[in-house]
């Protein structure tokens, strides 16, 4: 860490928490000085830094938490790293809600056809089916009145031929 505050820079001391000799304490008094340094923007950014940082660090000695638990809420939910990780968090779960929307309507199409709800196994399998081969295929599997065998192999596990 004393090689980094020789630099002098406030911009060096977002690599503290990758220091071999970083810990809690002397990562608090590090982020200590550096409000005291620089602007409430500047800090924020230095400080989202540091946690970035601090979480790519392998070792897992929970740096990053002492670096967030010293940023107010504010900071960290201005900083354009949590807005973007919050914005793919919302597209994923709309991906995901979506994928479970199509699974549930195609599930409820099966059932009708064989008369009994799906077993879990089934359940899986026409999910698998639904991932790999996408809606169209497993629609048009479903509703092709000609071919029993193409909607009853949804519940089986795919084939490399599927």
């Amino acid at each position: 860490m004393a090689e980094l505050e020789a630099r002098g820079s406030a911009f060096w001391m977002i690599f503290t928490p990758l220091a071999a000799d970083a810990d809690a304490r002397n990562l608090e008094t590090v982020l200590e000085d550096l409000r005291a340094r620089t602007n409430e923007r500047d800090f924020a950014e230095l400080g989202a830094a540091m946690v970035a940082l601090a979480d790519a660090d392998k070792r897992e000695r929970g740096l990053a938490d002492v670096v967030h638990s010293c940023l107010s809420r504010e900071i960290v939910m201005q900083n354009r790293i949590y807005r973007e990780g919050k914005a793919m968090g919302i597209e994923e779960g709309r991906v995901e809600g979506f994928a479970q929307g199509q699974l549930a309507v195609l599930a409820r199409q099966v059932e009708r056809r064989l008369r009994r709800p799906l077993r879990t196994d089934e359940q899986e399998q026409l999910a698998e089916h639904l991932r790999v081969d996408g809606p169209d295929v497993v629609a048009d599997a479903i509703f092709d009145p000609e071919s029993r065998e193409r909607w009853r192999s949804l519940l089986s596990p795919r084939t490399s031929t599927q």
